[in-house]
């Protein structure tokens, strides 16, 4: 998966037994397991993986499998689009956009 400029990453985790949840973790890029507290901002470029991990109270342990992902940065363009009214009917009209072309990245 791929996100442009930056990507919020917010774990969530339950506990169907019903001991309740005693640790969530998580790990970025093969690191230590670190505690989760809040929803993870990443805006820096780059190739990323991260695995998530629960602890109940009984001490049972679940661990996701490893999620890949990307940042990139969006490309600004000089391109406009604008949108007339042609038939001038004083309604509201329906667009629809389709993208052509699939997205680039500049090496700079």
């Amino acid at each position: 998966t791929i996100y442009k400029d930056q990507v919020l990453v917010d774990i969530k985790a339950l506990d169907a037994g019903g001991s309740g949840l005693s640790l969530v973790e998580f790990s970025l890029n093969g690191g230590t397991f670190q505690t989760y507290t809040n929803a993870l901002l990443i805006n820096e470029v780059g190739d990323y993986t991260i695995r998530a991990r629960a602890t109940d109270g009984a001490t049972n342990q679940s661990t996701t499998p490893i999620a890949s992902f990307s940042v990139i940065r969006s490309v600004r363009t000089n391109g406009q689009i604008a949108v007339f009214n042609l038939d001038r009917f004083p309604a509201d009209d329906q667009l629809t956009f389709s993208r052509i072309q699939g997205p680039t990245v500049a090496n700079n």
